[in-house]
């Protein structure tokens, strides 16, 4: 059972880093607000994915470790797709000052 649940907790370590990397980027412009946000809405998805997984869907270890992995990749895809929003509203906003 463990070996299962490292084989799929594994397949998640890219989307960890990608969270981690874009989390401290957000920190490093100080938005330190942001990160901690998105991740307690991955918090809450794990939560949520694990009852249904373990739950009705019978999937036990495997469950608890898709449902991880999964809330990694959502908090890292947030992280992410703020840094690129507020990539392209200065880039706006340089383009509209200059123009």
């Amino acid at each position: 059972m463990a070996s299962i649940f490292s084989i799929i907790s594994f397949s998640g370590i890219p989307a960890n880093i990608a969270y981690n990397y874009s989390a401290n980027v957000l920190r490093s412009f100080g938005d330190s607000k942001h990160p901690f946000y998105f991740l307690i809405i991955s918090l809450v998805i794990n939560v949520i994915l694990d009852l249904i997984l373990i739950g009705p869907l019978n999937m036990g270890i495997a469950g608890a470790a898709v449902a991880t992995v999964i809330s990694e990749a959502v908090s890292a895809m947030l992280n992410i797709g703020w840094i690129l929003k507020k990539i392209s509203y200065k880039k706006n906003l340089v383009k509209t000052a200059s123009a």
